[in-house]
């Protein structure tokens, strides 16, 4: 289940004021270093005095192989549009992700969008680490 507590002020444009919410699932495999993700969800929006918001379907799936140290892959996703007048998100993604000294992760990547309704490219770093 994911969940977004809302901290934003409707009345000053910056959401919806309200919680948003609802079941995913992601199921992933390793095949001998090549890994094979999938998911699907669906996001439930909190609802707004100024317009009116439709639920979320979402889905990706991706593969990833060893690459050395790290791993080399790309993913497909797709959302829903969050209204009637706009369009759905549909976009690929290639990364490469590698381990840091400290036990974290960090990954570059490049991202395209095929619709309207998400960015036309993106590209980015990415530095995580569990506690």
């Amino acid at each position: 289940v994911n969940a977004k507590i809302a901290t934003a002020d409707e009345d000053k444009g910056l959401g919806t004021g309200a919680n948003d919410y609802g079941p995913s699932i992601d199921l992933y495999r390793d095949f001998d270093g090549t890994m094979l993700v999938g998911g699907v969800g669906q996001t439930r929006l909190g609802d707004s005095k100024y317009i009116d918001l439709d639920r979320v379907n979402s889905g990706n799936l991706g593969l990833s192989r060893v690459a050395g140290n790290g791993r080399v892959g790309a993913m497909v996703e797709y959302r829903s549009a969050s209204t009637r007048d706009r369009d759905d998100r549909r976009d690929a993604t290639l990364f490469y992700s590698r381990p840091t000294n400290s036990g974290g992760r960090v990954q570059l990547y490049a991202s395209h969008g095929f619709t309207d309704g998400g960015p036309d490219w993106g590209a980015g770093v990415s530095v995580s680490k569990g506690f």
